[in-house]
């Protein structure tokens, strides 16, 4: 029988949720050990509350490992560097569960080469090396080294291959990404199906769709993953009278911002309209609930929320058929584009009908709402 579940973190927005969401199926059982270079830090995004505790490695790892009984299990969310010295402790027979936030994998060179993730033009400009091919020979070499010389320091990447094989459980909101994290890291991984956001937390689902939807949303951040240059490209020709083309472009990388500035104004003349100022998540819902389309060129899961809201609001989304979330929402039904296939002229700008979002809301409440997720989870966890 598991005693305690403990859940090791950094001071991230989604841990709130899954707080709430862990005590709601097994109270009084979690722990979340907020890992903190400092313990004196205030934490930032992660609410203190029964059973936070502040985590300072250096300080507390030795004694932690100490106190285990064999009875917990582990849910890390996300594998961050600073969680590898406490996995490699920990002892073989305690369950451990990697909810993979998608960095751990797609960041990495040597598991992911990032130009994977760029459209043709996007990548032509903002393409980078990928790990070179001595670095992958002496990373290959090094495990025979060791024969000769026993005291050879595992490298970063060892250990981290060493971290994945140790996760019991791969932790993922549907099974399209499970099956592209698991080829990426090549090992095979129990799915552990875990939503950080029901639907009501997303959205007000019982806010009537508005009218006056005619705004086009491209990307939702200043990163080159985003291929908004690929995506001005193909939209250079259309007209689209008055409707403003809405981007986002708040945050992301400041070398690649100005250029997606420069050519959105270039080819998309005054319906261009940048969004380059942070604002407040309900002020940047109402611009969301006034786009009739929306089109994220992403190659991998990112802006998941944002897509939801998008749906539930309205729009006609576009995603690209690399996409693992694009798979996943024709699976369960929602009526979803695709970029590559479906957006061919003008015309495949046309709004949704009514009947159609009504049938995105239906599938979307089904497969996401609270009591569905939860239950999910309970069942998840009885299996352990």
């Amino acid at each position: 029988m598991i005693d305690k579940i403990i859940h090791i973190a950094l001071d991230e927005k989604f841990i709130n949720s899954a707080y709430w969401q862990f005590e709601k199926v097994s109270p009084n059982k979690n722990y979340f050990y907020i890992f903190l270079q400092n313990k004196n830090e205030e934490l930032k995004l992660v609410t203190q509350q029964p059973n936070v505790i502040k985590f300072q490695p250096d300080i507390d790892l030795n004694l932690f490992i100490e106190k285990l009984t064999g009875n917990e299990v582990f849910v890390f969310h996300s594998l961050a560097p600073n969680f590898f010295p406490l996995i490699l402790k920990l002892p073989k027979s305690i369950t451990c569960i990697w909810f993979c936030f998608g960095y751990e994998v797609y960041l990495d060179k040597h598991f992911y080469n990032e130009n994977r993730l760029l459209d043709k033009i996007t990548k032509a400009k903002f393409g980078i090396a990928a790990v070179d091919y001595k670095t992958n020979l002496r990373e290959k070499l090094r495990p025979y080294k060791r024969l000769l010389s026993k005291n050879l320091a595992f490298s970063y990447l060892e250990n981290k291959k060493a971290i994945f094989k140790r996760m019991n459980y791969l932790g993922s909101s549907f099974d399209e990404e499970h099956q592209a994290i698991q080829k990426l890291i090549h090992q095979k991984k129990k799915l552990f199906p875990f939503w950080y956001y029901p639907i009501e937390q997303i959205v007000p689902i019982d806010e009537a769709v508005i009218e006056g939807r005619t705004n086009v949303l491209i990307g939702n951040s200043g990163f080159a993953s985003g291929n908004h240059l690929d995506v001005f490209a193909k939209l250079k020709d259309y007209n689209f009278e008055s409707r403003k083309i809405i981007v986002p472009l708040s945050y992301g990388k400041t070398t690649y911002i100005p250029i997606v500035l420069k050519e959105g104004k270039a080819i998309l003349k005054d319906n261009f309209e940048p969004l380059t100022d942070f604002m407040p998540l309900s002020e940047y819902n109402q611009i969301l609930k006034k786009c009739g389309v929306a089109i994220l060129n992403n190659f991998r899961q990112q802006a998941v929320g944002n897509t939801i809201a998008l749906l539930w609001f309205g729009s006609k989304v576009f995603l690209s058929n690399k996409n693992p979330f694009y798979h996943y929402l024709k699976r369960i039904g929602v009526v979803i584009y695709c970029y590559e296939k479906d957006l061919n002229s003008e015309k495949d700008l046309e709004l949704l009908s009514f009947d159609k979002i009504i049938e995105n809301r239906k599938q979307l409440f089904k497969n996401l709402n609270t009591e569905f997720l939860l239950i999910e989870l309970k069942n998840e966890l009885e299996k352990l």
